[in-house]
């Protein structure tokens, strides 16, 4: 069992012409494990075979992406232009 947290930052494949995002990940770790032997719990030297393990762990990373088609960027935070936006009109019948 495990939990894990990640973040991921994609500036530059969303605002430039550089297909990288960069993430990183931390998390904690729990397991329970055990050994046999023969069908029983291992025994050595009077230690069971069987316990629980747990830690943390961490990564860091980049890794090359798609995120938009080709052309110049365009900031994700404004306006589209009006040629773009989609026009409603109503209509009586």
């Amino acid at each position: 069992m495990y939990l894990v947290g990640v973040l991921r930052v994609d500036y530059l494949a969303m605002e430039t012409a550089i297909p990288l995002a960069f993430h990183a990940k931390a998390g904690l770790g729990y397991a329970l494990w055990w050994t046999t032997s023969g069908g029983k719990l291992a025994r050595v030297d009077g230690v069971v075979g069987e316990g629980v393990s747990y830690g943390y762990h961490a990564a860091l990373g980049a890794s090359s992406c798609s995120m938009r088609s080709t052309g110049p960027p365009r900031s994700r935070w404004t306006t589209p232009p009006a040629s773009t936006r989609p026009t409603f009109t109503a209509s009586s019948t």
